[in-house]
């Protein structure tokens, strides 16, 4: 039996369940006085370093413990949280009766107390842990109606907090996202580019550490002249434009090329899980035929930034490119939304490991020792490969040698050169 006066509130254990809620407080919304609704992704920082530091117990009580303070936030009978991952949750915040007189403010005082009630921290045998957290924010319907771009906002906010540092939100509309106008304007600028040879590759070799430095494959980097945007945020663009089979098309002409002109060599490019979508494997697999390319010499980089929910989602998908003869690889391992716990899950021949972990087992830190010797035994412990990211110096060669890494890249080695270039490595 309900007791009188105790507030309940929608818990949920992932992200299907959460929208399928939200779907329905949205469409509530529109029909009530308090039109609006603020949606929070927040995200738990470091959780690997948690686990290797912490163990997972003592982790499962600090994500306990979020998720109590974040009640104290969702303190609305409509309020929904969602846990989607070990390290993410959800908030959907009707503000009731409040006085919205600007939504930015309304949006950044949420967020400001949700952090200051996380930060309170967790104490383990008298030692005080605060966690940290970033958060990301959009707002209904200023946004969107829809509560899957209200998430996609809110996620492209979350990466503008993430380069903030620690304890940070940024509010959608912030330059994260595209405006319908930016959008159509990107589009043409897209197929210009392509058109025109302003979107070309570069390429950087990844050495055998075991096999006296060669050659063990070459990452492609996709390039727009003039603009500063990476490969990823490129597929992303394209795929949000709806003219991923283009950039598709244009990335395996490239590679049939230069494959051809390096037979001995496998190549490896960077992608995001939720580009795997049916039609997007589709072309991939299309291409492959199209331009007579071996699939068992491509390896597709996913970016360890996703999460697992994420990359579970596609799971599907990935198999089937493998089926085919694709091979994966999880890049930026050790950043600061790592997976370590899944990693076993993910069916991938070899791991990347971030630059920044490299860096900070550099500095003479003991602990950041600890992590990294953490991180390799686990990942050999379950027979992939380990490649170190970034390497300049001589002292981090001699720094992953020591740590016993298969593989190797960075500007020591080689920056990222041309198709001329690359032909007489």
């Amino acid at each position: 039996m309900k007791k009188k006066g105790k507030t309940l509130r929608h818990i949920v254990s992932s992200r299907s369940k959460f929208i399928t809620l939200a779907k329905k407080n949205l469409s509530y919304a529109t029909k009530s006085d308090t039109k609006y609704r603020f949606l929070y992704v927040v995200l738990l920082r470091y959780f690997d370093k948690l686990v290797i530091h912490l163990g997972h117990q003592k982790v499962e009580r600090i994500v306990k413990f979020i998720v109590n303070q974040l009640k104290k936030v969702a303190n609305s009978p409509s309020d929904i949280i969602g846990m989607v991952s070990e390290r993410k949750f959800f908030i959907l915040k009707d503000p009731g009766q409040s006085e919205i007189g600007n939504l930015q403010e309304f949006a950044e005082s949420v967020a400001s107390r949700i952090i200051e009630l996380v930060s309170r921290g967790v104490k383990f045998g008298g030692k005080l842990i605060q966690p940290s957290v970033n958060i990301g924010i959009s707002i209904f319907p200023k946004d969107s109606r829809r509560i899957d771009e209200l998430i996609k906002s809110a996620e492209l906010a979350l990466e503008g907090a993430e380069k903030k540092g620690g304890n940070t939100f940024s509010i959608s509309g912030d330059g994260a996202e595209l405006s319908i106008g930016r959008g159509r304007r990107i589009l043409d600028e897209l197929y210009e580019a392509i058109r025109s040879g302003k979107m070309y590759m570069v390429f950087q070799p990844i050495v055998d550490l075991k096999n006296g430095m060669r050659i063990k494959m070459i990452e492609l980097l996709l390039r727009w002249y003039g603009q500063d945007i990476g490969p990823e945020k490129i597929i992303s663009v394209s795929e949000e434009l709806g003219i991923s089979r283009v950039v598709n098309e244009f990335i395996f002409g490239k590679l049939s090329e230069i494959s051809r002109r390096l037979h001995k060599y496998c190549f490896s490019f960077n992608i995001l899980p939720q580009h795997l979508t049916t039609s997007f494997v589709k072309s991939i697999i299309d291409n492959v035929k199209r331009y007579n390319i071996q699939a068992e010499r491509i390896y597709l980089e996913i970016s360890e930034k996703a999460r697992f929910e994420e990359i579970k989602e596609f799971l599907k998908n990935i198999e089937l490119l493998r089926k085919v003869g694709f091979r994966f690889i999880i890049d930026d391992f050790g950043s600061s939304s790592s997976i370590i716990s899944h990693i076993k899950d993910i069916p991938a021949e070899i791991v990347k490991i971030d630059k920044s972990v490299i860096k900070e087992a550099g500095s003479g830190d003991n602990f950041n020792r600890i992590i990294i010797q953490g991180i390799v035994q686990m990942v050999k412990g379950i027979g992939k490969k380990i490649c170190a990211e970034g390497i300049e110096t001589k002292e981090e060669l001699e720094l992953v040698r020591d740590f016993d890494f298969d593989f190797a890249q960075g500007f020591l080695f080689s920056p990222p050169v041309t198709e001329e270039e690359l032909l007489v490595l």
